[in-house]
């Protein structure tokens, strides 16, 4: 009988839950709404029921949207919480595991294939280089994988919230009164993210029209305006996002050689893709003074895949039912 693992998104709306084989075949993909479950258990449970198998999995390996540690999890935009060793033990488990939802997506990027992915700039990838995921969306991901012998190593990373840098005039007076807002360090994830979209829409109003009283719009709202070309500060804020995000990646990629690729995940950038490609993004991740022609040579990709923690979470489930 065929033996298979279990793997799941979760995140604060709804629950992805799915089978693995043993030759990485995802199937039975169920989307289950967190709030229609008292908790965790329950939705394990009613996916099991769901999917009718003769025998229950045995290994199951999950992603959260939130940092992981200890046995005890609570989810930060959900009533959910659990404790691992309990889930283990009420479903009799051999192996269960939780990652970060950003962690998952570095496990999946030496896995993605062509269908996966979108290519930016059209530059060959070397197959062990270095590859980097970069992720605007409620906060700003970033994620490492490196090739050690003939495995990839996840390396977390809290590269959202490095320090962010002006390039020209604007981003500098944008950055100054972020740090007056923010009473010192302005980091990426400040400007690249949605909360950062719409830091971004307040400081330029702010310099812009310093006597107008100030009328806040959230980042959906940002974003709609610009994409139906309804206010130039929307189109200037959503454009100033972009250029930040090329200069950031950029640099991240600079540090660590990123040959491999550089992957733009999170939800923002697939909605502003009109904008995204006719800005300065690719030339704000070149323009690095005399090292440019590093980054000249790094492939660029956008992620496209349904589920892109999929791929690395099968992949990892495996591993441990070849065990």
């Amino acid at each position: 009988m065929t033996a298979f693992g279990v793997i799941a998104d979760i995140g604060g709306t709804n629950a992805r839950f799915a089978l693995v084989d043993h030759n990485k075949t995802v199937s039975h993909i169920t989307k289950l709404p967190v709030n229609d479950y008292a908790n965790f258990e329950n939705a394990l449970a009613d996916f099991f029921k769901k999917i009718k198998l003769e025998r229950q999995p045995q290994h199951i390996l999950i992603d959260v949207a939130g940092p992981v540690s200890g046995d005890y999890f609570k989810f930060t935009n959900s009533h959910w919480s659990f404790s691992i060793t309990e889930i283990k033990e009420k479903f009799s488990l051999n192996f269960f595991n939780v990652v970060n939802d950003f962690a998952a997506i570095g496990l999946s990027l030496p896995h993605f294939t062509n269908h996966d992915l979108l290519e930016i700039n059209k530059k060959p990838a070397i197959k062990q280089g270095p590859k980097i995921a970069i992720g605007p969306g409620t906060g700003l991901g970033v994620v490492f994988t490196v090739p050690h012998k003939n495995e990839w190593v996840l390396v977390p990373s809290e590269g959202g919230h490095i320090t962010m840098s002006a390039e020209n005039d604007t981003e500098a007076e944008i950055l100054a009164y972020l740090r007056k807002k923010y009473n010192g360090h302005v980091s990426a994830e400040r400007v690249i993210s949605g909360h950062g979209l719409e830091n971004i829409y307040e400081a330029l109003w702010a310099i812009e029209y310093p006597h107008k009283e100030f009328i806040p719009l959230k980042a959906p709202q940002i974003t709609q305006k610009t994409l139906e070309e309804k206010d130039e500060l929307c189109h200037q804020s959503v454009t100033q996002m972009c250029h930040f995000l090329g200069s950031v990646a950029g640099s991240l990629s600079l540090a660590t050689l990123a040959y491999g690729g550089v992957y733009i995940a999170g939800g923002i950038i697939p909605q502003i893709w009109s904008i995204f490609e006719k800005s300065d993004f690719i030339k704000r991740f070149e323009d690095k003074g005399r090292q440019s022609l590093v980054n000249k040579e790094v492939p660029l990709y956008l992620i496209t895949h349904d589920y892109p923690a999929f791929p690395g979470l099968a992949a990892t489930i495996v591993e441990e039912l070849h065990k």
